[in-house]
């Protein structure tokens, strides 16, 4: 469905799209007044963790030891980087919404693969897809995943998530796959059969967290019993 450099630059993406994450959220860099969370807010930024990867991007592949676009023409190298750009800075969580209504549309109306906008959308989706793709992971995995992640909700630089609160990891887990997941894998894996792998082990990953949520819950109601007995 995609052009060479159009593949080119959505392996580039991979690379780079989560470059130097500080373990925070856009939300807390803002709310702390970090300086990076300063200096987006005064220059205008929204996405201030995505700028900063692209910005880290530009100055890896403008160093002549590390640039892999440098025997590309002039007009490729162009498209590259405005491709680069466009699906990092569209993996901000922020947009979410709006895209994948956006990716939606384009599935109903029909791929035009001749449209280098369906073909943009395209990688933006499947960079998007990459980049929350912990639900997906077997359990073990997505468990840890899910850990960073809900400290980088919490703010929490501390790194340690309690034992205790494993209640709200998997609460979190299913609000997230069932809000984000579930309708992003789904369109992905109709548009790309391919991706039904992914969807598959999403199903799995949130009819998991769902029993340990209601696991932990009648927990936490026994012993609440107890102590009232």
């Amino acid at each position: 469905q995609l052009e060479d450099i159009e593949v080119l630059a959505l392996m580039l993406c991979g690379l780079f799209h989560d470059l130097d994450h500080m373990g925070v959220n856009n939300s807390v860099l803002y709310r702390s007044e970090s300086p990076l969370g300063l200096l987006s807010a005064a220059s205008g930024a929204k996405s201030a963790l995505e700028v900063h990867h692209c910005n880290l991007a530009i100055r890896m592949l403008s160093n002549p030891e590390s640039n892999v676009l440098a025997n590309l023409e002039k007009d490729d190298t162009k498209r590259v980087w405005r491709l680069i750009i466009d699906a990092i800075l569209a993996t901000d969580m922020a947009r979410h919404a709006e895209l994948l209504q956006e990716f939606v549309d384009m599935v109903a109306r029909g791929f035009v693969r001749q449209d280098s906008a369906d073909r943009c959308l395209l990688v933006k989706m499947l960079l998007k897809g990459a980049d929350i793709s912990n639900i997906t992971k077997p359990i073990h995995i997505s468990r840890e995943w899910g850990r960073k992640v809900t400290r980088e909700f919490r703010g929490d630089f501390e790194g340690a998530l309690p034992a205790e609160d494993d209640r709200e990891l998997a609460a979190n887990q299913v609000s997230f796959i069932d809000s984000c997941g579930v309708r992003l894998f789904g369109i992905l894996a109709e548009f790309l059969p391919e991706m039904g792998l992914f969807r598959k082990s999403l199903q799995r990953n949130r009819s998991l967290w769902a029993k340990v949520r209601t696991e932990l819950r009648e927990r936490a109601r026994a012993r609440v019993l107890r102590g009232r007995a």
